[in-house]
């Protein structure tokens, strides 16, 4: 949800989700990364510009948690480099993922 130019809340994502998690951007402002928990999958969305009006669009898998780790993705950040770190509760680690490719080049224990 979002509170726009007009003062009014507005729902951004256009589908049902259980755990919102993972909100992230990258320093441009033009990707915004979610995770609804329960499913281990991290989005990219393309975040609208300008006004603040309009809704997230273009969304696309970055990615999902393997199933041999216990737990969750549970908050994430964006660094200088554009990489996502991603606490994974539960598993007792933090990765960081490419997000032009979802790979995982460190994992934090």
């Amino acid at each position: 949800y979002r509170l726009n130019s007009d003062l009014e809340i507005e729902s951004l994502l256009d589908y049902k989700y259980r755990v919102s998690n993972c909100i992230c951007f990258p320093a441009d402002g033009k990707t915004m990364f979610f995770c609804d928990t329960p499913t281990r999958k991290l989005y990219a969305f393309d975040y609208p510009q300008g006004t603040g009006d309009g809704k997230l669009s273009n969304r696309r898998l970055v990615w999902t948690m393997p199933p041999n780790l216990p737990g969750g993705p549970d908050g994430a950040q964006v660094d200088a480099d554009g990489f996502i770190w991603m606490a994974l509760s539960g598993a007792g680690r933090v990765v960081r993922v490419d997000p032009s490719d979802g790979r995982v080049d460190v994992v934090v224990h």
